[in-house]
């Protein structure tokens, strides 16, 4: 009986050290954590092709981030010229025609007219961005990129100098009298009465502060030196006078040819201003592929990475007049600076988007 019960301990004794020495040998192992999604979170500032930018950064899958964030492009001018030109005929004739007239619009406006007016261009492009990355390598350094764009639909944008503004007012007024042939009825009184007699009704008109022309809401009155360049002008009989400005036609900025073969010309508009604008789709879907890099060695929170694509902002840009005419598309034959930029924006089906990105990790 001893022996046996002997035998029973020291079988039990044999099984406690035998399992001690195997849970010893053997321990649970908790499965490593992986990325979770929004467990990480990157600030970065941007530059590039769409300007200045910051965004934000998290993962959402081992081998997926979403980015979100802003780009502004910063302001910067650049200045156009256009000659003012007249009617029809070569330059030279226009810019004879010109010279007649500004003499007479002077008198008027009380401003000397240039025959010439400046445009300044500006960029207006900025963007709400999100994107998704994917990175279908192990070591997560190469990436494409899908996602798109979200800003204005104009995106860029043109105006004359306010040092113009005398100018294209005296423009806007000549073709208001031309159109309602306010010129014409002064030479046909000077034709139906005696010289004397159309200045008296001019002198009296200025005695009494009485306008001589109304262009809706706006006046224009007279002045004495404006009697003695029509005492000069109404000097002999109408068939012989020197010029007759209603046979001049029109006063603009030409800006090319319609569709049509007929001359478009830009004149300015009720605030006597000329201005246009780039516009493109509102939503703008983007597609590339990128690399990146920790910036400092064993230092995963700085990094830096570098992304080419294409925004695809709905083909050929619009480049819209205050009146409404396309120059990509309704006009041909824009000359100067302006052809220019209207044949390099026609290139543009898609822009190229090229930029680099600092990154820090904050968790």
């Amino acid at each position: 009986m001893k022996k046996t019960l002997f035998s029973l301990l020291c079988m039990i004794l044999c099984s406690a050290m035998l399992y001690a020495q195997t849970a010893n040998s053997f321990q649970y192992k908790f499965p490593e954590k992986k990325n979770g999604p929004f467990n990480k979170l990157d600030v970065a500032l941007t530059l590039g092709s769409t300007g200045v930018g910051i965004d934000v950064a998290t993962p959402v899958t081992d081998f997926m981030q979403v980015r979100a964030g802003f780009t502004y492009m910063p302001k910067f001018e650049y200045k156009m010229n256009f000659p003012i030109e007249v009617g029809e005929g070569t330059r030279e004739e226009q810019q004879s025609k010109f010279n007649e007239l500004s003499a007479m619009l002077e008198q008027f406006t009380g401003h000397a007219v240039d025959d010439n007016v400046d445009m300044l261009g500006e960029p207006t492009f900025s963007n709400f961005k999100l994107m998704l990355d994917f990175f279908p390598l192990e070591d997560k350094r190469w990436h494409l990129t899908a996602g798109f764009y979200l800003g204005s639909s104009s995106i860029g944008k043109a105006y004359n100098t306010t040092g113009d503004m005398p100018s294209l007012f005296a423009v806007k007024m000549y073709n208001h009298m031309y159109d309602n042939k306010v010129i014409d009825e002064l030479y046909q009184s000077a034709y139906d009465q005696t010289v004397e007699q159309a200045i008296a009704q001019l002198e009296e008109k200025i005695a009494n502060d009485e306008p001589i022309l109304v262009m809706g809401d706006m006046a224009i009155y007279g002045t004495p030196e404006m009697v003695d360049m029509f005492r000069e002008r109404f000097e002999g009989n109408y068939p012989e006078m020197p010029y007759n400005p209603m046979e001049y036609g029109r006063m603009g900025i030409t800006m090319g040819q319609k569709a049509d073969g007929s001359t478009y010309r830009m004149e300015p508009d009720k605030n006597s201003m000329v201005s246009a604008k780039m516009k493109v789709n509102r939503f703008r879907p983007y597609l590339g592929f990128g690399y990146g890099s920790s910036m400092m060695n064993n230092n995963s929170k700085y990094n830096i990475s570098f992304d080419c694509g294409v925004m695809m902002w709905g083909g050929i840009p619009s480049i819209l007049t205050h009146d409404g005419t396309d120059l990509a598309k309704d006009v041909k034959n824009v000359p100067g600076k302006v052809g220019d930029y209207v044949k390099l924006a026609k290139k543009f089906k898609v822009f190229p988007v090229v930029e680099v990105r600092f990154s820090r990790r904050l968790f």
